[in-house]
């Protein structure tokens, strides 16, 4: 240990020692993007409910509702996932002309 100690200057020993621990930076990282979506959200919940009034509030749904039908709501996500299936086959259409195109004019 001694050996070591020798080979660090004095500086490098007050930087390892004042370096943060994991928690600390997983902390310093995690908060500022937690105020931030609490910020959006909190924002979102006053349009929606604090400028918009009960009929016109089609423009911007709360974000509970959002989520409700969004995600939770079965009937929709079969829907979701059949839109999400029509778009993939029409890419990989395209992209199976794109690489017949390709390989035919190299």
């Amino acid at each position: 240990m001694r050996e070591v100690e020798k080979c660090l200057n004095p500086g490098d020993k007050a930087r390892q020692l004042s370096r943060p621990g994991r928690l600390k930076r997983a902390v310093d990282l995690a908060v500022p993007a937690l105020v931030l979506g609490a910020g959006i959200i909190g924002f979102w919940y006053y349009i929606s409910y604090g400028l918009l009034t009960e009929r016109r509030r089609f423009l911007l749904r709360p974000a509970h509702r959002v989520i409700e039908v969004g995600f939770l709501d079965s009937e929709n996500r079969t829907e979701e996932l059949q839109a999400l299936w029509s778009s993939t086959r029409v890419a990989m259409i395209g992209l199976a002309i794109a690489i017949c195109i390709g390989i035919s004019l190299a």
